[in-house]
């Protein structure tokens, strides 16, 4: 109904009955603070109607940056002004703003001189053992440990030696800038220089595919490229564990430079060697890197992209490909260490503005 009465999505619609919503619970219980989590950033409109009725601090978790450049084309003029507004506002009536990386936390204090250090702050997405131990069938004690023991022993490798198959995982949803071509192309050159891999190699695509790559792919697909469609959580991980590398894609643009994709310390918690296809510099490749277990390469250089695709598939037909993991590196995006952060940032605020109000 909204898209024919020119209403875009309807998420204006749904801004006024949320924020007086929250508003009325405020009236029967009192809260401490508004959080607001976005994308979809407009909830960050419904927070600032809240905020400006109750007076409460506002901590704004921008989980992905409020103006984007991800998309195949340029947003229009419209569009982008809407979307510089919307940060405007977030950057000046938020009590905090948190970011899921340093790069944007940083962008945000150098664009504006509002904000400081102490109320612009970072924290990562991280991984959660349970989560994962239960979708991989692991009970008890273990899910204190790693998720999956072998993968802490420094010296460990893949153990199937010599195997018959090697298979690729890219598990997520492809769209905007985020094309299978970037990898599926390559992988066909890879093939055509070794036509003793044929039979032996697969790549899997778990998730969603945008229109224009959906019709692509119906007509244009090679016989080793599977795609599964959608997954519920549990099964892509386990279609991930399977595997003998999972792929990470984040084209390099401002969007992939200022977020790090929510699912690379998932990835990186499973005994899966992971190729990053991501930008060089970026915090994302950084941590591949310190977390080990990982080759990345930029997703816009498909020779370097066939090179290493290359030699992950010898590597693990050779049973020789490394899942090793560096684990005091990875505890430190345990999503218990994540929450601790937040709740601190959390605290602050709240004590913030009761001295004020003090004052």
């Amino acid at each position: 109904m909204a898209e024919r009465m020119g209403r875009g999505s309807g998420e204006s619609w749904w801004v006024g009955p949320a924020s007086r919503a929250a508003i009325q619970r405020h009236r029967e219980r009192r809260f401490d603070a508004v959080i607001s989590t976005g994308p979809p950033t407009f909830v960050h409109l419904a927070a600032m109607r809240v905020v400006q009725a109750t007076g409460l601090p506002w901590v704004a978790d921008v989980r992905d940056p409020l103006v984007s450049d991800f998309d195949r084309g340029r947003p229009d003029d419209a569009q982008l002004d809407t979307m510089r507004r919307l940060e405007q506002a977030v950057m000046h009536e938020a009590a905090v703003v948190v970011t899921t990386t340093k790069a944007l936390a940083n962008d945000f204090l150098e664009r504006y001189p509002v904000r400081r250090p102490e109320n612009t702050l970072a924290i990562t997405n991280g991984f959660d053992r349970e989560d994962l131990a239960r979708a991989l069938g692991i009970d008890g004690a273990e899910q204190e440990s790693a998720v999956v023991s072998d993968t802490q022993d420094p010296d460990h490798v893949s153990t199937n030696a010599y195997p018959d198959e090697c298979v690729l995982a890219a598990v997520g949803a492809f769209y905007g800038r985020r094309e299978l071509s970037g990898f599926v192309t390559p992988l066909a050159q890879v093939l055509e220089r070794r036509p003793e891999w044929r039979g032996r190699v697969r790549l899997v695509v778990a998730g969603t595919l945008d229109k224009q790559q959906r019709l692509l792919w119906d007509r244009h697909r090679p016989d080793w490229l599977e795609i599964e469609g959608y997954l519920d959580h549990t099964s892509a991980i386990r279609r991930t564990a399977k595997a003998a590398c999972c792929l990470l894609v984040a084209p390099d643009c401002y969007h992939s430079r200022h977020c790090i994709p929510a699912k690379l310390f998932e990835l990186l918690a499973l005994p899966t060697h992971l190729l990053g296809l991501v930008p060089s510099g970026s915090e994302t490749e950084a941590i591949a890197r310190c977390a080990g277990g990982a080759t990345t390469v930029p997703f816009e250089q498909p020779q370097r992209v066939a090179a290493a695709l290359e030699r992950i598939i010898g590597a693990y037909l050779r049973g020789r490909l490394e899942n090793q993991r560096n684990w005091p590196v990875l505890d430190t995006y345990d999503r218990r260490v994540v929450a601790g952060r937040f709740a601190e940032v959390l605290a602050r605020a709240t004590r913030s503005a009761g001295t004020q109000k003090d004052e």
